[in-house]
């Protein structure tokens, strides 16, 4: 019988496997590497890195999004780069981030303002929720009639 922390393990390996699975179909990056949880037998909590969120719900207009990580997000995806220099040839990618980071300050991200859709991490959780909900009650049900088993003897 797989214990609680054993049930919590499996949801949030399942729960991984969707969010990246909803993310490929989605054409959007994941922080795959980021991912991570901790279970025992009462908490699950899933970690993800900071802007996993973004990747969510999209970030509203305000403020400029930090310019370094903009420059990182655009060395990291090349090809963007490569887009943009077709129309502007000596573009840097400090130069682009900072453009990226002007319009996600003035606009808010595309998934933001329902352009573009953002990774289900909700409905992910709820496709995989029965399953962790049948497994954690078995659980609970073996544990009661082992205590009952216990105090009759």
């Amino acid at each position: 019988m797989a214990s609680n922390t054993d049930s919590l393990k499996d949801f949030f390996l399942r729960v991984t496997d969707g969010l990246i699975k909803d993310a490929t179909q989605k054409n959007q990056k994941i922080p795959v590497s980021s991912l991570r949880f901790e279970a025992d037998e009462q908490v699950g909590v899933l970690f993800a890195a900071d802007y996993f969120k973004y990747l969510v719900v999209g970030r509203g207009p305000g403020k400029f999004p930090p310019p370094d990580k903009m420059t990182a997000w655009v060395e990291a995806n090349p090809d963007v780069l490569e887009r943009a220099r077709q129309v502007y040839k000596y573009l840097t990618a400090s130069q682009l981030g900072f453009l990226i980071g002007r319009k996600i300050a003035n606009e808010g991200t595309d998934i933001f303002t329902g352009k573009k859709e953002g990774i289900d991490l909700l409905g992910v959780m709820e496709a995989n929720m029965p399953e962790l909900l049948k497994q954690l009650a078995r659980n609970e049900v073996v544990k009661i009639a082992t205590d009952l088993k216990s105090v009759v003897k």
